[in-house]
């Protein structure tokens, strides 16, 4: 398996372009798979440029969030996995 220090040397993914509003559809992507409603009030998606951010309403959804995407960025078959999940749900728009 790759280490993220190997596959984060750049600022794509294949064709998936790693900026923040990139970063945010993965994490929403891993947010929805894990059961988060993310269009709900409990979160505001507010990305720009080279940052994501991500605004929560409460401790434990921030923590559980990342704690999932801790996970995800040190597995680069997870983060293939996210990107599939925010393509086919619209995320990366």
């Amino acid at each position: 398996m790759l280490r993220s220090d190997e596959f984060c040397r750049a600022d794509y993914i294949g064709d998936y372009y790693l900026n923040g509003y990139g970063i945010e559809a993965l994490v929403k992507s891993l947010m929805f798979k894990n059961g988060f409603d993310v269009d709900g009030a409990d979160f505001d998606f507010d990305s720009e440029g080279d940052t994501c951010c991500i605004h929560f309403k409460n401790m434990e959804n921030a923590v559980s969030t990342a704690e999932l995407a801790s996970s995800m960025i040190s597995d680069i078959h997870e983060m293939e996995r996210m990107i599939q999940v925010a393509r086919d749900e619209g995320f990366d728009d």
